[in-house]
């Protein structure tokens, strides 16, 4: 009777670890395959910072000189306000 008892603690014990280290190989892999091993998860971005940052990127791929050369002078100041066109 102790014997047996002994042997069911020791199979839950046995069957616990498996289960745990099947667990942990299964984060350590979500963690790994995401591709950002190291990098922490920003907080969601607040209400129009997507917007703002989808304007100031395309803004700077349209007229990248804008905000490089001429702005290092101060000749030419960039509205990032408004969406005019430039003259073609």
């Amino acid at each position: 009777s102790f014997d047996t008892q002994t042997q069911r603690t020791e199979n839950q014990r046995i069957r616990k670890e498996q289960e745990e280290d099947r667990e942990a190989m299964e984060y350590e892999h979500q963690y790994i395959s995401s591709g950002s091993f190291a990098k922490e998860k920003r907080p969601p971005a607040k209400r129009g910072q997507v917007m703002m940052q989808m304007a100031r990127t395309l803004s700077n791929l349209v007229s990248p000189s804008a905000s490089g050369a001429a702005a290092a002078d101060g000749s030419k100041k960039v509205s990032r306000d408004s969406f005019t066109r430039e003259a073609s």
